[in-house]
């Protein structure tokens, strides 16, 4: 029986891959991770990808990076279990708090909760689980991006599957 995790998101963003070179390219991408491993790699490959990073390790790291920047990020990517039980959903809530922008945002984590979906949805945030396969989060990242950028100046940062009630998708991996 396919579950909601095993089964293809609708209207996903693949068909920007081709557009996600210039889409990212020097393009601000605040990233939270308390696993320095992991903010290493993935630090250097959204580099790799034309993008700025901040990279941080904590929310308060971060919110002192945007502060220090006097702007909002163009992308958030927030691992969702960090330090302190503090979460990647507490710490995109604090940044657009700081901004007073609806920053687009990515919660990648290899919680499967419910709760973590129900996060997504109510807080306007895709989520992503681990292990991240980069062709998925490439072309998902250029998306939001893009739809940051629309017409109205608001943007759309819903994604596939989404409702009027909020943005909400899962990746599986």
């Amino acid at each position: 029986m396919e579950t909601v995790a095993d089964a293809p998101a609708v209207n996903e963003p693949l068909s920007l891959a081709s557009n996600a070179d210039d889409l990212l390219e020097n393009q601000i991408v605040l990233l939270i991770e308390n696993d320095e491993d992991v903010l290493f790699g993935t630090t250097k490959r959204l580099e790799q990808w034309g993008a700025d990073v901040l990279a941080c390790r904590s929310i308060d790291e971060a919110l002192t990076c945007v502060e220090d920047m006097g702007m909002a990020p163009d992308i958030i990517l927030a691992d969702y279990t960090l330090d302190n039980d503090e979460t990647g959903v507490d710490g995109i809530a604090k940044v657009r708090k700081l901004t007073g922008a609806h920053v687009p945002a990515i919660l990648i984590t290899a919680d499967r909760s419910p709760r973590v979906r129900a996060a997504g949805l109510t807080y306007d945030i895709s989520v992503i689980y681990k292990p991240v396969k980069l062709n998925r989060l490439r072309p998902l990242m250029a998306w939001k991006i893009g739809q940051q950028g629309g017409a109205d100046g608001q943007g759309d940062t819903k994604v596939a599957g989404d409702s009027v009630a909020g943005a909400y998708s899962v990746w599986s991996e």
